[in-house]
């Protein structure tokens, strides 16, 4: 009899253990899974943290340079500019050379500004160069009166609307690819556009400053992708071994 019962024992015994298995490994899956959910969730979390941070970046950026664009403009005296013709015949004019100067010395008290000049709009919708901040012996002067023609719909949109703007994305031109903030400048006892006045930015750099004005606020989403990865790689290595 006792016999009968220990062999029965013994049958049961791998059955029991082989159930006690099957239910380790279940919750260890589950276990895994959701550990894995929470890696996700973090990487997630981490990533729309940061790129939120640098579109922020960003903004604050583009309104620090337009509000620096709108006081250049503010110190070009607006009768200098109503003396130029956006023409050759302005290089012997004093109006063009003191705003000349004025430009080409901001420039120098501005680094990461490339390019300030001053745009206006022929009668046939062409915009043109009255004045830049370069030099006559550089490459990348441009002549009183030279065309722009690859004036963007932001370009003809300040003209138009007598608004400034800081660009959208950067674009591109014939000097390079850009970040620029325009701001009009309207003729005397008018609301008509004069010029516009312009600052380039080299777009590459400005991805440069926001990554690197972005890195200090977006340190505790690093920390949660580090988590996230640790989560994701480590603990679900021991389960599935």
């Amino acid at each position: 009899m006792f016999s009968g019962k220990a062999d029965r024992m013994a049958h049961a015994l791998p059955c029991c253990r082989s159930k006690m298995t099957q239910e380790s490994n279940k919750t260890s899956t589950v276990t895994c899974a959701l550990k894995i959910a929470a890696g996700v969730a973090l990487l997630a979390a981490g990533g729309l943290f940061i790129s939120w941070t640098a579109h922020r970046v960003d903004r604050q950026m583009r309104a620090e340079i337009f509000l620096q664009a709108q006081m250049v403009a503010q110190a070009v005296d607006i009768r200098n500019v109503v003396a130029l013709s956006g023409t050759e015949a302005d290089l012997a004019s004093r109006d063009y050379r003191r705003i000349k100067e004025q430009l080409t010395l901001i420039r120098q008290v501005a680094p990461k500004c490339r390019f300030i000049y001053l745009m206006g709009r022929s009668p046939d919708g062409k915009i043109f160069f009255f004045v830049d901040s370069e030099a006559a012996e550089s490459a990348d002067y441009s002549p009183p009166g030279q065309t722009y023609d690859e004036a963007t719909k932001d370009d003809h949109q300040v003209f138009a609307t007598g608004s400034g703007n800081m660009n959208g994305d950067p674009y591109k031109d014939r000097w390079g690819v850009w970040i620029t903030a325009l701001v009009p400048m309207l003729r005397p006892n008018t609301d008509r556009v004069l010029a516009v006045l312009g600052m380039d930015f080299n777009a590459e750099t400005w991805k440069w400053d926001v990554a690197t004005r972005t890195t200090l606020p977006a340190m505790p989403a690093a920390f949660l992708i580090l988590l996230g990865v640790y989560i994701l790689v480590f603990p679900c290595r021991v389960a599935w071994s």
